[in-house]
């Protein structure tokens, strides 16, 4: 399922924010007409905060991150047992 979508870099998730806040005229409009405060939408493009649900969705985006990752040193006890 994850090779259907388009992976974005987190400077590409701030720049469509960025567009998307000059289109609707600052970030106090584009806050205000999608229900996330001043605050989060600076901190967010500011790098100081990971842009939520609230701030994606209205960019059409989605958080996908990695559930899994190879252990690096083997199996662990209680995996060797199994």
């Amino acid at each position: 399922m994850e090779g259907d979508f388009k992976r974005l870099t987190i400077e590409e998730v701030r720049a469509l924010l960025r567009a998307s806040v000059s289109e609707a005229g600052g970030q106090k409009a584009w806050a205000g007409a999608n229900s996330v405060s001043e605050t989060t939408v600076c901190e967010v493009l500011r790098g100081t905060r990971q842009p939520g649900p609230r701030v994606l969705g209205p960019l059409g985006l989605l958080r996908m991150e990695p559930s899994y990752a190879l252990n690096p040193f083997g199996a662990s006890a209680s995996e060797a047992r199994a």
